[in-house]
């Protein structure tokens, strides 16, 4: 989160912010592109020059949707021009607007006066932590008999609670009775994570304290708060305090969750008005005087503890009353449209339908205009992005796991991806860290830091003709070796986590084993991949 400029810089801004009638969505969208170009160009702004560049984007995307463009420029090239190409790239794709040379070259020009940061803090090991949060959640669900695999969220969020605390010497955790209530309540989960916090010690500077395994069993309790209550359809109004793109973005997350009939959004002194029976419960951001009907309070972010809040709010009323029965209306929505057509499609058509399933989703979103839903994908690669054809090669010949790291990030290293000490240091982290690579059955992912050597997000699969031992006694012996190449902790997560949970797909590896070409592997790893995103 930025901190607030100077008082008069903020209040200059915010007077002309309420001239600008940019979307909701587009916000989120404009700044979310804003935040990954610093990590992607490894820039920086200082707080002021952040809020500054928001601000002539907002006015510069209102100014284009009215057809009107910056004068012309004098072409001169500048540090910040490639920043500028893809800032501008994903904010016309995003944000659906047209855009000339010259709003490029002048938004270089800005990007160039702009005041930087002299360096940034990077966790270097975060895809070491990732995978390892991915083996303890394999874990974890085997602990309890509860599948939670499938939660993205879940991943997300606990490594990157991981990645907060993996260097840390002591963490100093504020008093919380939400946290010490919900450990109280939840003592097998507790357990459950003591029995398995090996898994993440493995990754630690330190033993783990009580406090830290008390905050990971609070993520685990959200996620299952999460699948328990995914198919309850409650009536629920949500109340803000903040704006519209604030209520908006509260609204998508309960959304993904939770299968609640949104009756109403309204503002939270509208709250006191609300009349007994409208919805079974309010969800608000602030608490309410004078509301007449049950209410539960999250932040607007709605984290891991909220999440346990609207559960216990859900128990709370079905053993207090009983709910009539309700056939609800299916609010009609791109992404419900996508997941319902791409099985179709793939069973119709098969030959066609990676390229065909690209132009109808392109044409549903810019149908119902739906840029919130799709601004987690923005700059999260599917896997079959990243293993397109070219990045696939097939019955390579190695002697053994060394080799097979080497060759499968050389053919990243040919095209761009990485620099040539990138592959030591892979070969390096798998002797020191040992074989945690492997992350199923004959299936391991090579991977190093974020500075040593990675230029651009990437993978390189390779098949071997002969299978070679990686030292891992579970999984030996591979017979794939997929070369991860990250750039910063978000970009490649969901490529990453599509992949872990295809290797649990029954026949997946087994169809990679019998085809003939990386086209055809290609194909198999995108219909693999749609169907395990539901």
């Amino acid at each position: 989160m930025r901190l607030a400029g100077q008082k008069g810089f903020n209040d200059r801004q915010d007077i002309v912010a309420k001239n600008i009638s940019l979307q909701a969505g587009n916000k989120i969208i404009v700044q979310k592109i804003v935040n990954e170009q610093e990590h992607i160009h490894a820039s920086f702004f200082t707080d002021s020059s952040f809020h500054r560049l928001l601000l002539y984007l907002g006015i510069m995307i209102n100014r284009n949707l009215q057809g009107e463009y910056i004068e012309e420029r004098k072409r001169a090239s500048n540090s910040k021009y490639h920043m500028a190409q893809d800032m501008m790239k994903y904010i016309v794709q995003y944000c659906h607007i047209t855009t000339t040379e010259d709003e490029v070259q002048f938004l270089s020009e800005l990007l160039a006066r702009a005041r930087y940061l002299k360096n940034k803090a990077v966790q270097n090991n975060v895809v070491q932590i990732q995978m390892i949060t991915r083996q303890f959640i394999e874990k974890i669900s085997d602990e309890l008999g509860v599948n939670l695999n499938d939660d993205y969220d879940f991943f997300e969020s606990l490594s990157n609670h991981l990645a907060s605390i993996f260097s840390a010497k002591e963490v100093s955790y504020p008093e919380n009775s939400v946290i010490d209530e919900i450990v109280a309540e939840n003592q097998e989960v507790v357990l459950a994570v003591n029995k398995r916090k090996t898994i993440v010690q493995s990754c630690m500077k330190r033993e783990l304290a009580e406090k830290d395994l008390e905050y990971v069993a609070v993520h685990v309790c959200a996620a299952l708060e999460r699948k328990k209550n995914k198919g309850i359809a409650f009536h629920v109004i949500v109340a803000c305090h903040a704006g519209i793109g604030t209520s908006r973005l509260l609204l998508e997350k309960l959304k993904t969750h939770f299968q609640f009939q949104i009756v109403d959004v309204v503002s939270s002194h509208e709250a006191k008005n609300l009349e007994e029976g409208k919805a079974d419960f309010v969800i608000s951001t602030i608490p309410l005087e004078g509301c007449k009907l049950d209410y539960v309070v999250v932040s607007p972010m709605l984290n891991d503890e909220d999440y346990v809040r609207v559960g216990n709010k859900i128990d709370a009323l079905k053993s207090s009353r009983r709910l009539p029965s309700r056939i609800e209306e299916q609010e009609i929505t791109a992404k419900g449209m996508i997941e319902r057509l791409t099985p179709i499609v793939w069973e119709a058509v098969p030959d066609q339908a990676a390229v065909l399933m690209k132009k109808m989703r392109k044409a549903i979103r810019d149908y119902f205009r739906q840029s919130i839903e799709a601004e987690a994908e923005i700059f999260s690669p599917y896997l079959h992005h990243l293993l397109s054809p070219s990045h696939i090669t097939l019955d390579v010949e190695c002697r053994d796991w060394r080799e097979a790291v080497k060759i499968s990030g050389e053919k990243l290293m040919a095209e761009g991806y990485i620099e040539k000490r990138y592959i030591d240091a892979m070969i390096r982290n798998i002797e020191e860290h040992g074989p945690y690579v492997v992350l199923s059955p004959g299936f391991a992912v090579p991977h190093e830091g974020l500075e040593a050597g990675s230029i651009k997000v990437g993978m390189h699969l390779i098949r071997l003709k002969t299978p070679v031992n990686f030292g891992n006694e579970e999984f030996d012996p591979v017979e794939f070796v997929c070369c991860l190449s990250a750039v910063d902790h978000k970009t490649h997560l969901k490529a990453f986590f599509n992949l872990v949970n295809m290797l649990q797909t029954g026949d997946f590896k087994e169809k990679l084993r019998r085809c003939d070409t990386p086209e055809e592997a290609s194909k198999i790893i995108e219909m693999y991949e749609y169907e395990v995103m539901g």
